[in-house]
């Protein structure tokens, strides 16, 4: 149940049977009085009024509640009035006569979006209480340290690096630097590079155009544009690329025949044959080498005359 400010003769009693709290005001000076004296979720005032204009509550409502959403009330004739009313942060407004239907969906609207605002105050509070400063819980000096550090870099502009094996928390030390900051209301993106294909991390960083390469349907908004005004935390994984396992070589009968039938399929294909006996590549063969122009017991053939 929402809590509303109506300055208008015929609207309170409609907002009540749709179950609303609705505190009454007959003029812009009443009006101001009660947004004085209490804090409320809408404000619906008429544009024009015996004692000032509607606009004059809007400044009352912005100057004692800044949070409160006004809607405007108004006739054909009175636009003018009515834009230069959400140029000074009106929320809408509403020209009379038309279905009420329409003003109720746009009260629920406005209450709606300021529910989902009070909700999203709620959760940074509580990011901030969990991943700022209050949340880490240290006791060995090296860790006073970083906090000690964290504290004084935060409040700067300043371009950080942050170093240390993988699994120790620097993900949790930027976000401790970020919600210490005056950026905690803005965006905190965190970016796996490792986890990015390099021909794709500049466009993920940068974003593209619609059209700019292949599937490229949409455009996209780059993360460093996402994180504009906030936080952008690339994670710079070194990769520990080992050589694998060579594995042990195989001698016997069984690799001998696992040799010869690889020759085969080599000569087969075209390649060059390796001389028998030879098991591996650079190894001298086991039998004699056989010139494919001598034979054992022959004598050579003669030569043919040029």
């Amino acid at each position: 149940m929402a809590h509303l400010l109506v300055v208008d003769d015929t609207l309170a009693l409609l907002l009540r049977k749709r179950g609303h709290r609705v505190l009454e005001a007959d003029g812009v000076t009443t009006a101001t009085k009660c947004l004085a004296e209490e804090v409320f979720d809408l404000v619906v005032t008429d544009l024009r009024m015996p004692d000032g204009d509607g606009l004059d509550v809007l400044r009352a409502a912005k100057a004692h509640a800044p949070a409160t959403e006004v809607i405007l009330l108004t006739a054909y004739a009175e636009w003018k009035s009515a834009k230069e009313a959400i140029r000074l942060g009106a929320l809408d407004y509403f020209e009379k006569g038309q279905e009420p239907d329409e003003l109720n969906h746009r009260i629920d609207k406005a209450l709606a979006g300021r529910a989902l605002r009070r909700e999203n105050e709620n959760l940074r509070a509580q990011l901030r209480e969990r991943y700022g400063l209050p949340g880490l819980i240290a006791q060995s000096p090296a860790m006073l340290t970083v906090l000690d550090l964290v504290q004084r870099v935060a409040p700067t502009d300043a371009t950080l690096l942050i170093q240390g094996e993988s699994g120790t928390g620097k993900e949790v030390i930027a976000k401790a630097v970020h919600h210490a900051s005056a950026r905690a209301t803005r965006p905190f993106v965190a970016v796996n590079c490792g986890a990015v294909p390099e021909t794709l991390l500049e466009s993920e960083l940068f974003g593209y155009m619609r059209g700019a390469f292949t599937g490229a349907a949409v455009n996209k908004l780059g993360l460093f544009e996402e994180a504009d005004g906030g936080t952008l935390f690339l994670d710079v994984r070194r990769s520990s690329s080992k050589a694998p396992p060579r594995t042990p070589e195989r001698r016997g009968p069984a690799a001998r025949r696992d040799a010869a039938r690889d020759h085969r399929r080599a000569r087969d294909r075209g390649h060059p044959r390796r001389p028998r006996g030879a098991d591996q590549p650079g190894e001298l063969p086991r039998g004699p080498l056989l010139s494919p122009q001598r034979h054992p017991g022959r004598s050579p053939a003669p030569s043919r005359p040029p």
